[in-house]
């Protein structure tokens, strides 16, 4: 569509179907600033339709972009500070700071199938945070000076699957999964951007 031809900065990325199919989030990254802006990449989230019609700018973000379970709104973070937005309404609400001192950046919040947490990454783990409450839960304690990269939770919410790259001398990078409660990291093999296939019994990625 000539929509997307218009682009002023030619970095369209992270693309996310929405759950029904019909929709498509999708994040126009600034190559020009690359990872040297204030918080990281900066770029604007957009929706269209499936077949790249309706394109509509919704939000400034410094992330990807994942869906709710019902399809309503999108999770993702701006600056330091992880939103929700309503896809209708464009009314943007603010979740949490991810940092109390600093702003940090997190690529890839994942909504819970439930839909009743969100699991993202920052500079040193990976957090999730309770939608109702606004308790977060530190899931990870690998290391320090570590990243971490990419959460998702599998089909069934009962897991998280995650990269680990650039660690200390000595650690083991790749894909890891984990319960949800935190326990049981497991190593399963060198790579980075893993997903779970819809069943929930394999993990496409990346290998590095």
């Amino acid at each position: 569509p000539e929509a997307w031809k218009r682009d002023q900065w030619g970095g369209w990325n992270c693309p996310r179907w929405s759950p029904d199919g019909s929709k498509l989030a999708v994040v126009n990254w600034d190559l020009v600033l690359g990872g040297f802006g204030p918080h990281g990449y900066e770029g604007v989230l957009y929706i269209a339709n499936s077949d790249g019609t309706a394109l509509i700018e919704l939000a400034d973000t410094n992330s990807c972009a994942a869906w709710s379970p019902d399809g309503e709104r999108l999770v993702f973070s701006y600056q330091g500070t992880l939103y929700v937005i309503d896809v209708a309404t464009r009314k943007r609400i603010a979740l949490i700071q991810l940092s109390p001192e600093t702003f940090q950046l997190t690529w890839s919040p994942d909504w819970s199938p439930d839909g009743t947490t969100i699991v993202y990454e920052t500079d040193d783990a990976i957090y999730e945070l309770d939608i109702g409450s606004l308790r977060v839960t530190r899931l990870t304690d690998l290391c320090q000076g570590c990243d971490y990269d990419n959460p998702r939770y599998s089909p069934d919410g009962q897991q998280i699957v995650f990269a680990w790259i650039l660690g200390v001398e000595g650690s083991r990078n790749g894909i890891y999964v984990l319960h949800r409660d935190g326990t049981h990291v497991t190593w399963l093999h060198s790579g980075v951007l893993p997903t779970w296939s819809p069943d929930g019994r394999h993990i496409a990625f990346i290998d590095s």
